[in-house]
Formats: structure tokens, sequence, C-alpha cells
């Protein structure tokens, strides 16, 4: 082994502890390289907007227009408009200070355990440490009992471990079994012991109530140490806890969450009108690959036309170029609608058979929608902090809280069969689109 093996070694060693490589975390891309990369991309395609010959931005002359151009440009700068305003905003990350008021609401601890549980174990803590205190000798007197300040940051510094935590299943199922195992003397309660027993092996999706997650957190992040509200999610590129995580975008450079979602739907709309000018603008040439090979075409142009095959050639790329932006816009944009409407995220759709608070839920029982108005006001009204700060029609009253993270109740048993498919659009009794 050779020198610089060793220094090698050694520097593994010195990182890791161990001398194994240690693969380094992605961090988000540089702010002023996602800015550049969109305002290149967006710039060739109105380059080749204008480049194309024999569109509606020129004459019979071959003078532009200068309506069409302008209007042209206002698309331009509107898209880029959107996309100053959601690049690198905040998604809704989850801090110390917005958990406070997620405790306050829901009644559990930061680390998601029963405030009043823990109370209770504190003080009992607390009797029997002073009670040893007052029977051992003047020498043991320095031990002194746990503060509750000291508990919680205790739990708070290490690993929760709560057995409810250790699986997809509720607190409560496992506690159901735990009573079953103690009375197995019982044949029925051996029976309903041993179903529920390969109900958790088998992880199969059943209906019943049990099945279903029955606190509003999620599983404690060891990562921000805290227990984020139902629906949040750890981002591995931002180290942040999302709240209502939808995904991680690299163009806009931070994830889409509750704060920005709504901002994030209408730069893709406001994207999708620009790349649609565009097209329609090239659309309106006559020129292209068909017309190349036609003869009559070529002899209509005539030679006194001023239409070389070079600019066939940036005809045929700019349709290429702005249709492929175009179709990938506009199934951004779908798929997008379909999460207002529904008020889902696409994390839960991609990740639904991995997430415990969705156990037992089906494609289409959209467990979080409230119906159509209700979620198109939480979506646009409630969540986003640039419309609640500045819309007042979205407001109810006139004083303007504070953005805190949306404590979501968890999911009860699903109703598949209701008579009122307006609240229910994608799966009633008349119809189900699963």
């Amino acid at each position: 082994m050779n020198n610089k093996d060793v220094e090698e070694k050694s520097e593994r060693v010195a990182l890791t502890g161990n001398g194994s490589l240690k693969r380094k975390k992605q961090g988000p891309m540089p702010r002023w390289f996602t800015v550049c990369y969109y305002i290149l991309l967006s710039a060739i395609a109105l380059g080749l907007t204008i480049a194309s010959k024999g569109t509606k931005l020129y004459d019979n002359k071959g003078l532009m227009d200068k309506t069409e151009l302008v209007l042209l440009l206002c698309h331009y700068f509107a898209v880029l408009i959107a996309f100053g305003i959601v690049h690198n905003s905040d998604p809704g990350y989850i801090t110390f200070d917005y958990m406070q008021s997620v405790c306050e609401e829901d009644g559990l601890s930061i680390v998601g355990r029963c405030i009043e549980i823990d109370a209770e174990v504190q003080g009992e803590n607390h009797l029997r440490t002073t009670t040893h205190r007052n029977d051992t000798s003047s020498n043991d007197s320095s031990t002194m009992s746990l503060s509750t300040t000291d508990i919680e940051m205790t739990t708070l510094n290490q690993p929760l471990s709560l057995e409810g935590n250790d699986s997809d299943i509720g607190v409560s199922r496992r506690n159901k079994i735990n009573n079953l195992e103690a009375n197995s003397e019982d044949g029925d309660a051996k029976a309903n012991n041993n179903s529920l027993q390969k109900e958790l092996k088998s992880g199969s999706s059943v209906t019943s109530e049990e099945t279903y997650w029955k606190t509003t957190r999620r599983k404690f992040c060891s990562k921000c140490q805290i227990a984020p509200p139902l629906r949040s999610h750890h981002c591995k590129i931002c180290q942040k806890c999302v709240a209502t995580f939808d995904h991680h975008c690299g163009f806009i450079g931070a994830c889409i969450g509750e704060r920005n979602h709504c901002r994030f739907y209408w730069f893709l709309l406001i994207q999708f009108l620009g790349f649609w000018k565009c097209c329609s603008v090239v659309r309106s040439s006559s020129l292209g690959i068909t017309c190349r090979l036609s003869t009559a075409c070529m002899k209509t142009m005539g030679d006194g036309s001023g239409i070389s095959n070079v600019d066939i050639a940036v005809i045929v790329i700019a349709r290429f170029y702005l249709y492929l932006l175009t179709f990938s816009a506009l199934l951004m944009v779908i798929a997008h609608t379909v999460l207002v409407l529904s008020n889902g995220t696409t994390f839960e759709i991609e990740k639904k058979d991995h997430l415990e608070y969705l156990r037992g839920v089906e494609m289409c029982d959209l467990p979080f929608s409230k119906g159509l108005f209700s979620n198109l006001k939480l979506f646009c009204c409630m969540r986003d902090v640039v419309t609640t700060s500045t819309s007042s029609a979205c407001i109810s009253n006139s004083k303007k809280e504070p953005w805190k993270p949306i404590v979501w109740k968890p999911v009860g048993p699903i109703v598949r069969d209701s008579e009122d498919w307006i609240r229910h659009p994608w799966q009633n009794k008349y119809w189900t689109c699963c």
C-alpha cells in the first residue's frame, strides 16, 4: 500500500470513523443556476418563435407585425414573473416555533406523545425520585429529579421508540393485540389475535376501522427531532420537514408544499399559456417538411420569396421544441388540477402504499377531500402564504393570523357508495373512476 492509499484511508476514517466511504448528501441546486437554466430554456423558445418565417408575426412584405410581437413578449414576461414569484419560495418548512401551534391544537407534545400522559409519567418519576432521595444518605443528596424541561429535552435528543411507531399500524391496534395475548386462554381471543397477527404480517388493505391511522402526527423525524403533522414529509434535498409535501421541483429550486402550491399551480398555468402562444405563432406558417417535399408548395413560394432550406429547418426545430414543451406543460397543469380539486398531493399518489396514515385507502377514496368548493377555497385562500396575506375576500375576519401548519385529521372509514356525488365525484353509488 503506497502513501497515497494510506492518506485516502486516513481521510475516510477521519470522516466516517470506520474507513468506509460516506455518500455526500444531495443538496439543492444553486439559485443562480436554476434561474439561468429556466431563462435559457424560455429564451430559446422565444427566439425560435421570432426566427420562424412565414408566420403571423410577419406581413406579406416580410415586415414584423408589432401588435403580435408585443402580445408575444407580454406572454413571455408573464411567465418569467410567475417563475420569479414561486422560485426559491418557502413551501412551509416546519420549525419548532410552528410546532408549538400544532401542539396547542392537537394536544400532543412536539414528539407526538400525549401531553397528559407525559405529565403523569413525569409526575410519577418526580415522586419516585423524591422518595428515593429522602431514603438515601447525605452522600447521595446531590441526585436531583429531572424537571419537565429536562425530560422533554432528553426525549428530543434521543430517537423516539414508541411501539406503535415501529410499523404502519396505529397504536390502538398494537394495544389491542397485547390485550388479546394477555387473555390467550380464551378461545375467541386466540382466534382474534391470530387474525390480527396475520394482518400485521401480510400488510393487507382492510376497510375495518382498526386499519386506519389514529393520530394527527406522522412518525418521529430523527433529522428534525419532531413528529410533524399528517401529510408532512422530510425532504432529503432541503433537509427539512415540509407541511403538506407535494414534491421537490428542481426548476423552482425548492419544495412544493402547503405555502407555495397555489403559486406553483398558477405558474404552471401561465407557463402553458405562454408556450401555447408560441405554438400558435409557429403553427401559422405554411412551411415545414411537407411543404419542402411538395413541389406545388415550393412553386407557390417562388424564387423571390427569400425562403431557404435553413428557414424551413428553423421552423421544423421550433415546432418540435415548442410542441414538446407545451405538451409537458399541459400534462403538469392537468395533473395538478386534479390534485387541486381532490385536495391531494403528488407524494401521496406515488407513495400511497408506503405511507402509514393511508393504510386501507384506495386510489379513488380521496381521504382528505372536503368537497369541490371547500377544496378550492382551502387551496387558493387558506394555504398559500401570498393569497392568505393579500386577499381579503378569502379571510372571514379582519384579523390576519400568521401562517401555521394545517393539522389534518386522520383518515377514518371511507364511504364508497355515497349518494352525494358532489362531495364524492370520483367514486359514489352511481359510478366509479377506479
